[in-house]
């Protein structure tokens, strides 16, 4: 035929491949052929050109089968191929085709015909049950397809003459494949030996199937009878390195049905050599920390009797072996951290054997390096800004630092006073600034290399940092802004992120509606205290941009923030309300929410018997104490008596404000 014709297509291959080159196929007949005679010409009449098997052939056709893998599982099914000198109408071609056996138990399914390029179509068998039908055919068995007159073109024209061929996928009793595939090389000592055969066997197959040279295992049937497998009866067993293998089917060998093997089948495979694939540290690895511990890995179980004797450590290292039977590795661990800045040099030579037998064919090398006496961490990172000028540096070295070699070795810039701390045991140190850091300053630190490691390195390389402190800002307030019912007693306090310089404090402090108090300064904090509040009452504190840093910097913007303060009134009696048992020579106490205005307190109170007669009471109100004043009786009270105490609304705070409503409790006296 004219065009591109369909060749013989491995099927191994995916279906996107084969639609690929049908397409490109299709390109090149558009190319090369115009007019009459093309696969839309309407004048020519369809015609089946091209059958995959050849028409009327006999197998085996290893091209006929496709892997179609879902997850792990990848089973081989049929695909026949059948190609038309024209563009068909795919659904009468889906209808036309037919597929049936001498057993009858196979047909076409429309639902698996598929088209590439509307001239070559794609024919997937099914079985009685409907499922796809993979490479087992009977031995003998021969398929005959068909496609009748009532395929048609994409023109309406209908077949030329109807369609018939056979063919005869498995003539004969075969071996299909082997585990290795045949010629393979470098295949792993672990790898699974099987040969699948093209009918269902039992064990009488077994005395014509080898392997040469014998590994040791035995033959054995898979569950799904095709296959025959070579294992071992020890989780130890394993091909051996270096080995050019054969498996061999003897001609004769016969399936379940009594099928024979007409020639004898042979298949090869190579073995990988036993070498080493990995080892920790890597070669050529540098900073490799001290207590590594070495570990080489190989390709094949060990013969771990030959082990210590083929490796060398250079410079010596005193260690220990871990070595288990069925590994393909060996660990070896020093029983010292390895010394710093040191390079190790591993050889193995070749008198280390595998589990099998087989030896390195050449020695092999390895070398890393220890890391030398470093920092590994400083805070502040390098390059850090809006720094915490409150928090200490600290730099974190590798190992052990000689405390007595950490302050000589710090320089500061700006220069400042600094105090060096650590633990014992531990690889970091701190640096603690005499006075906190400035605000929005740049520092530099750097750490020369006189700072050495307890074992007496020195520093490999000088380490400088640089950061930037945060401009001067509030971090807290008390009471907390926003917060309600504050006692008029509450000290009001901001806290900064630096040291204050007191001076600066007094005139940068507002706290509006004005109130009496004292305003004070400790380190990053500035507090108004022995304040007299007003109940019930929104304040707002300010603190001013007037406000500066020990060393220098001012408040970039004003800070405030309000609170809201509670009532005036009793918070708390001794004796509480409801109390028995009280002491005749007793003395009342009252607490209050605020400060008290001492000239209120007279004629606020007044103690009743049961009788509702007034005790006479003076009362005793203590400096150290301001919230609270005690009444106290001119007399013993009575014993067993219950007593009513009422303060009245007249009693006011230091700053004003009044109770809401008087306060009563009662109590009563010990018999």
């Amino acid at each position: 035929m004219s065009g591109c014709p369909i060749p013989k297509f491995t099927f191994h291959a995916t279906l996107i491949a084969l639609s690929l080159l049908a397409l490109s196929c299709e390109e090149k007949i558009y190319q090369t052929i115009n007019g009459p005679g093309s696969l839309d010409d309407p004048s020519v009449l369809p015609a089946v050109v091209f059958t995959l098997p050849p028409a009327n052939s006999i197998g085996p056709y290893p091209d006929l089968y496709i892997k179609d893998c879902v997850a792990n599982y990848c089973p081989s099914y049929l695909q026949l191929q059948v190609r038309f000198n024209k563009y068909m109408d795919v659904s009468s071609v889906r209808r036309a085709i037919g597929l049936e056996t001498t057993s009858g138990n196979i047909a076409a399914d429309s639902g698996l015909i598929s088209v590439l390029g509307g001239d070559l179509f794609l024919v997937s068998p099914v079985d009685s049950n409907g499922n796809r039908i993979t490479g087992n055919f009977r031995i003998g068995e021969t398929f005959t397809m068909t496609v009748d007159s009532t395929a048609r073109d994409i023109h309406g024209n209908s077949l030329t003459q109807p369609f018939r061929m056979t063919f005869v996928p498995e003539p004969y009793f075969r071996a299909r494949s082997t585990t290795p595939a045949d010629g393979a090389g470098d295949v792993p000592t672990s790898a699974t030996v099987s040969v699948r055969f093209n009918g269902r066997i039992d064990g009488s197959i077994l005395d014509a199937v080898r392997l040469y040279p014998d590994a040791g295992g035995y033959w054995s049937i898979n569950p799904d009878s095709t296959m025959a497998s070579y294992g071992w009866l020890s989780s130890n067993g394993s091909l051996k390195n270096s080995t050019a293998y054969t498996i061999t089917v003897d001609s004769g060998a016969a399936d379940r049905d009594g099928n024979l093997l007409p020639e004898t089948f042979v298949s090869t495979f190579v073995t990988r050599p036993f070498v080493v694939t990995s080892t920790t540290p890597r070669n050529g690895e540098m900073d490799v920390d001290q207590g590594t511990a070495i570990v080489v890995n190989f390709n094949t179980r060990l013969d771990t009797s030959t082990v210590r004797a083929s490796i060398s450590i250079d410079p010596p290292v005193d260690g220990i072996f871990q070595l288990y039977s069925g590994l393909a590795s060996f660990y070896f661990q020093p029983l010292e951290p390895l010394p710093k800045g040191t390079t190790f040099t591993v050889r193995i030579d070749t008198t280390l054997r595998s589990a099998n037998g087989a030896y390195l064919l050449e020695p092999y090398e390895f070398a890393f390096t220890t890391t030398d006496f470093r920092i590994v961490y400083v805070y502040p990172p390098d390059g850090w800004g809006d720094v915490h000028p409150l928090y200490p540096l600290s730099v974190s070295t590798n190992a052990l630092p000689d405390y007595s070699t950490i302050r000589g070795s710090i320089h500061i810039e700006p220069p400042l006073g600094f105090e060096v701390t650590s633990w014992p045991g531990d690889n970091s140190f701190f640096i603690y600034p005499d006075h906190y850091l400035a605000v929005s300053t740049r520092y530099t630190v750097t750490i020369d290399t006189s700072l050495r490691s307890t074992e007496g390195m020195r520093l490999a390389s000088a380490t400088t940092f640089s950061f930037t402190t945060a401009p001067l800002a509030a971090i807290s307030a008390e009471p907390v802004p926003g917060s309600e019912n504050v006692t008029l007693t509450e000290q009001v306090s901001v806290g900064f992120n630096a040291e204050i310089d007191a001076g600066t404090a007094e005139a940068a402090f507002s706290i509006s509606p004005p109130t009496l108090g004292l305003i004070y300064t400790a380190g990053t904090t500035v507090s108004f205290s022995q304040v007299e509040l007003a109940a019930r009452t929104l304040y707002t504190v300010t603190i001013d941009t007037s406000l500066e840093a020990y060393h220098g910097g001012g408040l970039q913007k004003p800070y405030s923030f309000s609170f809201t303060t509670g009532s005036f009134g009793v918070i708390g009696t001794q004796p509480a309300n409801g109390d028995t048992g009280r002491p005749v020579n007793y003395i009342i106490f009252i607490y209050f929410s605020g400060n008290l205005d001492t000239s209120s307190i007279a004629g606020s109170y007044a103690l009743r018997d049961s009788t509702g007669a007034l005790v006479p009471s003076g009362f005793l109100y203590y400096r150290q104490n301001p919230w609270e004043f005690a009444i106290d009786p001119d007399a013993n009270l009575e014993p067993g008596t219950l007593y009513t105490v009422t303060i009245s609304a007249t009693i006011r705070s230091k700053g004003g404000s009044m109770l809401e409503a008087p306060y009563i409790f009662s109590f009563r006296t010990a018999r």
